[in-house]
């Protein structure tokens, strides 16, 4: 049993809103913890992001929270930034390069 069997009705857990949600949030959190940690490999802090990126420290912080909604041209922007060509992958695609 999962805890969230303790917060949410059976019916609410198995719902396509809940799976959804739950995607959004893993997906946000997963994008943010690996940005966190190339900046720290890099020796980039947020202030650091922030300078390089033109925008404020707190700005930068309310995205790598994932409380503020992070467009891909940020995304890409911070990867440059970070000296990473960003990649991201839609399952069940072929591209040909």
């Amino acid at each position: 049993m999962s805890i969230l069997n303790h917060y949410f009705s059976e019916a609410a857990l198995e719902s396509d809103d809940f799976a959804r949600d739950d995607q959004r949030e893993r997906w946000i959190y997963n994008v943010t913890e690996d940005l966190l940690v190339l900046m720290d490999s890099k020796g980039v802090s947020k202030a650091g992001l922030a300078k390089k990126l033109g925008k404020s420290k707190p700005h930068i912080s309310q995205l790598l929270k994932g409380n503020s909604n992070m467009t891909l041209g940020t995304f890409s922007d911070i990867c440059f930034a970070l000296g990473v060509t960003p990649k991201v992958t839609v399952p069940g695609v072929q591209h040909i390069r």
